[in-house]
């Protein structure tokens, strides 16, 4: 989102566009960065330990939709 700002800010600058047509993106781009920003926040925050819990120990991450079964395995015909 920075690199697109300053870009965005360029063309201003640069005069190859009018300022008006190049605003909404602008304004776009800074409301995107701070979604992802606060996305950031909010994860981090989500993985901080809670109490009781140690600080270097990790949650398993789950896929509901696939489940793993032990099935038998095949051996090779003699």
């Amino acid at each position: 989102m920075v690199e697109t700002g300053g870009w965005l800010k360029f063309i201003i600058l640069a005069e190859l566009l009018p300022a008006k047509r190049v605003a909404v993106l602008v304004e776009e781009c800074d409301r995107l960065g701070r979604i992802l920003g606060k996305s950031i926040a909010t994860a981090r925050a989500a993985r901080k330990p809670q109490p009781g819990e140690k600080s270097d120990q990790r949650q398993p991450i789950t896929n509901h939709r696939l489940i793993m079964t032990d099935s038998p395995s095949r051996s090779p015909k003699s």
